[in-house]
């Protein structure tokens, strides 16, 4: 069974984690040995521990007790995205590939969405590594639209990236948790 729920800090390892795993499932291909090093260490774990309701909320997804995915959200620190009018923000959504194509991201996508709207905010941005093709799939199939094709400096140490954006929250936020057996809110 899959559970999303609130992370706590005593999740930060595992986030960590599933951070690390996630971006050599994904960009093995695409990004020099040496970023991987600096994931999954200390610095990550101390990074995550230290995000907080207020400043960033933070979901993990479980299946049989392991962590398999995290999302997080919040009011925009991009000053990009700001100025262009997306003042919500998904700093990072990720899924190991074994619990993709099951309604997972679209469940974190929901909640993130649910938490921007308490603002009340109805727009919302992220970055996307431009060589990621399974995930920036996954962003137009839930309606985001590409408006920027930049190097994202801070996130991913200035390599190609894309932004996307959605100009109305609605739909996003209608995204149910699956109905399904294996899904335990």
């Amino acid at each position: 069974m899959f559970r999303l729920r609130l992370a706590v800090m005593s999740d930060a390892p595992a986030i960590s984690r599933v951070e690390a795993l996630c971006w050599r499932e994904s960009y093995a291909d695409i990004l020099p040995a040496s970023e991987f090093a600096k994931l999954g260490g200390t610095e990550r774990i101390e990074y995550y521990a230290r995000s907080t309701p207020d400043d960033i909320a933070t979901w993990v997804v479980t299946r049989r007790g392991q962590t398999v995915g995290f999302c997080q959200a919040g009011l925009t620190r991009t000053r990009y995205f700001a100025d262009m009018g997306f003042y919500g923000e998904i700093f990072s959504l990720y899924l190991l590939k074994s619990a993709q194509g099951q309604g997972v991201g679209r469940a974190m996508v929901g909640k993130a969405v649910r938490h921007l709207r308490r603002w009340p905010l109805n727009t919302m941005a992220l970055w996307c590594l431009r060589d990621n093709p399974r995930g920036r799939g996954f962003y137009r199939r839930i309606s985001g639209e590409e408006f920027s094709d930049e190097p994202l400096s801070e996130s991913l140490g200035g390599y190609p990236g894309v932004a996307v954006g959605w100009t109305d929250l609605t739909d996003l936020a209608a995204f149910p948790v699956p109905a399904c057996a294996w899904w335990q809110p």
